[in-house]
C-alpha cells in the first residue's frame, strides 16, 4: 500500500476515477491513507441522489448545511423520480410479513410528494437542497416510469438509502412498483425552476424520458414568455445538454416546436448536445410533412431562410435521434458547425423532403454532403427512412469486420476509401419526368447484418410492399441491439 500511496496524485486520481470501480471499491480506498481518502471523496460525493419524499429532502439539505466540506464536493444532483410514491409502490408481501409491508407503505405515503398539488412544496424543498450545495453545476433526472420495475436493498447501484432506512436494520426488503404511474411527471420543469430560484449556474443538464407537453406547454402568450425567459436564462450557461423526450405521438401544436427551438438556440455556450425527440422509431411515419421537422425552429430564421452562421459556436459533439427532419436542414446544421464539430451521432431519424421538392428525400444524397465535411467522426445506429424507398436498420455488432457494409461506409465517409458510396445503389432514382423510380424485387439488395436495407417494391402503395432481400436469421439480432458504440 505504501508503494501505491507513493504514486503521483494524478495517477491515483485516474485510478479512482475509473468508472469500472463500484462505489464499494472506492469506499475501501478511503481506508488506505489520507491522500487516497481525499481523492476517493472527490469521486464518492461528485454526484448525490435524492428522491421525492419530504423528510428525505429536508434531511439532505440539513446535512449538507452542517457538513460544508462534503457539500463543497457535490457537483451533480440526481433527482430519482422513478420511485415517486403511488398506490402500486411497496414491499413485496411474498417476501415480508403483511404488517411490515403495510407499515412500510404508510411511512412512504405520509412523506410522499406524489401529485401536482404538492408541486409548490416540492419546489421549495428542492431549492433548499440546491442552496446547500455551493459547487453544484449539473442536474440529472429521468421521468421514466416503467410498468414493472423492482429494486433490492442489497443492490448499492440501484437502491436509495432512504428506502433502506425505512426498513429494519439488516433487513433485506424487496421494493417494487407493479403497473405504470399514470400521473403526469413534471420533475424536469421543477428542477429547472428550482435552479433558477436557487441561483444555480448550471453547466450540465441531463434530462431523460421527459414529457414534452409537460415541459413546454402550449400556454397563453403572457405565461409562455415568462417560462421561456426562465429556460433561456438556464440554457444560456450550459456546456453539456442531454434532452431526451418520451416516445409518443408528435404533438400537433406547432408552438411546442417553436418554443423548443427558442430554448435550444439560447444555449450559445453548448459544447455537447444530445437531443432525442418524440417520434417512436418503430412507427412508419408515411404521413410526416416538411413542416413537422424538429430542426426548422433551430436552423431557420423567422422568415424561413436557413441560418448561415453557427448557432452553437463551441459545439464539438452532436447527437440527434427520434425525430422527423428535413434533408437540407440536417445537412445545414452539421455544415454550419463544421469548424468545431468532432463527432456526430445519428439514430432513429425520418427524413422528409423540403417544401416545394417533388422527389422524396434521399439518405444517400445526405451521406454525399456529409462526406464533403472533413474531420468529423460519424456514428449511425437504429432506424433510418425517407418515407419512400429507403428503410434502413443500422445495428451494433461487437466485432465489426472491415468488409462489412457499415465499415466500408464509415471508411468512405472518412475519405479513406476512394471508391463510390457503398450505398449508391440504394439512392433515390428519378425518371426523365422527375418521378421516383422504385426498384424491382429482383434488383433489391438487402445489405448485411451491420446495415440492413429494406425497399419498397415497384407497384406498391406508400407504406406497403416492403421486403428484405436477405434473411439474416432470428438469432442475429436482439431487441437491445439498437445501442451504438
Amino acid at each position: 500500500m505504501d508503494r501505491i500511496s507513493a504514486l503521483p496524485n494524478e495517477v491515483l486520481q485516474m485510478i479512482i476515477s475509473c468508472r469500472a470501480l463500484r462505489g464499494k471499491d472506492v469506499k475501501n480506498f478511503r481506508l488506505a491513507g489520507r491522500t487516497l481518502a481525499r481523492l476517493a471523496a472527490l469521486r464518492l460525493f461528485e454526484m448525490v441522489t435524492v428522491v421525492p419524499y419530504a423528510d428525505h429532502l429536508e434531511a439532505f439539505a440539513s446535512f449538507m448545511r452542517q457538513e460544508v466540506t462534503i457539500a463543497g464536493l457535490v457537483h451533480y444532483l440526481e433527482y430519482d423520480v422513478a420511485w415517486r410514491y403511488s398506490r402500486n409502490l411497496g414491499v413485496d408481501e411474498d417476501d415480508s410479513e403483511p404488517d411490515f409491508a403495510l407499515s412500510f407503505k404508510e411511512k412512504l405515503g405520509r412523506q410522499a410528494l406524489e401529485a401536482e398539488e404538492h408541486s409548490s412544496t416540492e419546489l421549495a424543498l428542492l431549492v433548499n437542497c440546491m442552496r446547500a450545495l455551493p459547487s453544484l453545476r449539473g442536474v440529472r433526472v429521468s421521468e421514466w416510469t416503467s410498468p414493472s420495475i423492482s429494486i433490492y436493498s442489497d443492490d448499492h447501484d440501484l437502491v436509495r438509502s432512504y428506502f433502506r432506512k425505512l426498513a429494519r436494520p439488516g433487513r433485506d426488503i424487496h421494493l417494487e412498483r407493479l403497473g405504470k404511474r399514470y400521473m403526469p411527471e413534471f420533475a424536469t420543469k421543477l428542477l429547472l425552476m428550482a435552479c433558477c430560484l436557487a441561483g444555480v449556474q448550471l453547466t450540465n443538464l441531463d434530462a431523460g424520458e421527459v414529457s414534452i407537453e409537460q415541459l413546454i406547454e402550449p400556454l397563453p402568450p403572457s405565461v409562455s414568455v415568462k417560462e421561456l425567459s426562465m429556460y433561456r436564462a438556464i440554457f444560456g450557461g450550459l456546456n453539456v445538454l442531454r434532452l431526451d423526450f418520451a416516445r409518443e405521438l408528435c404533438p400537433t401544436n406547432t408552438s411546442i416546436r417553436e418554443n423548443l427551438g427558442k430554448m435550444l438556440t439560447s444555449a450559445v455556450s453548448i459544447q455537447e448536445l444530445d437531443l432525442g425527440l418524440v417520434q417512436d422509431p418503430h412507427i412508419e411515419y408515411c404521413a410526416a410533412k416538411p413542416q413537422e421537422s424538429w430542426l426548422s425552429s433551430i436552423v431557420r430564421e423567422s422568415d424561413g431562410r436557413l441560418r448561415n452562421n453557427a448557432i452553437f459556436p463551441r459545439l464539438t459533439k452532436l447527437s440527434l435521434s427520434k425525430m422527423v427532419c428535413q434533408e437540407q436542414e440536417l445537412v445545414s446544421l452539421i455544415r454550419s458547425h463544421r469548424h468545431s464539430l468532432k463527432q456526430v451521432c445519428l439514430g432513429h431519424i425520418v427524413l422528409v423532403h423540403s417544401p416545394g421538392d417533388r422527389a422524396a428525400a434521399c439518405w444517400v444524397r445526405v451521406l454525399h454532403q456529409l462526406r464533403s465535411i472533413r474531420a468529423i467522426k460519424y456514428v449511425f445506429y437504429g432506424h433510418f427512412n425517407n418515407q419512400s424507398c429507403q428503410w434502413w436498420d443500422v445495428r451494433y455488432v461487437p466485432t465489426l469486420s472491415k468488409s462489412s457494409l457499415k465499415s466500408r461506409l464509415l471508411a468512405w465517409l472518412a475519405n479513406d476509401d476512394p471508391t463510390e458510396c457503398p450505398l449508391e445503389h440504394a439512392a433515390v432514382r428519378l425518371n426523365e419526368d422527375g418521378d421516383e423510380v422504385l426498384v424491382s424485387e429482383r434488383e433489391m439488395d438487402g445489405g448485411d447484418p451491420t446495415w440492413r436495407l429494406e425497399a419498397r417494391i415497384a407497384g406498391s402503395p406508400p407504406g406497403e410492399g416492403f421486403v428484405y432481400a436477405y434473411d439474416f436469421g432470428s438469432d442475429t439480432f436482439t431487441e437491445d441491439d439498437d445501442d451504438y458504440e
